[in-house]
C-alpha cells in the first residue's frame, strides 16, 4: 500500500510537470500564429485581442486557483 501510494505521489509528479511545460508552449504558438494572421490580414485585430484575452485570462485565473488550493 505504501508503495502504491508513493508511486501515485511520483505519478502525479510527472504529470504536473509535463503540465506546466505544455501549456506555455501552447499559449505562445497559439498567440505567434494569431500575430501572423493579423499581420498577413486574415483576422481582424479586433478578433485577435478577444482571443489572446480570453487565452491569458483562462491562464492566469487556473493557476491563481491552483495557487488558492495550495494555500488551503
Amino acid at each position: 500500500l505504501k508503495i502504491i501510494k508513493r508511486r501515485r505521489k511520483i505519478m502525479d509528479k510527472i504529470v504536473e510537470a509535463i503540465r506546466s511545460i505544455v501549456r506555455p508552449i501552447i499559449t505562445l504558438s497559439l498567440t505567434a500564429t494569431l500575430c501572423y494572421l493579423v499581420i498577413i490580414g486574415k483576422i481582424e485585430t479586433q478578433y485577435f485581442i478577444g482571443i489572446v484575452s480570453t487565452v491569458i485570462a483562462f491562464w492566469f485565473s487556473e493557476r491563481n486557483n491552483k495557487k488558492e488550493d495550495e494555500v488551503k
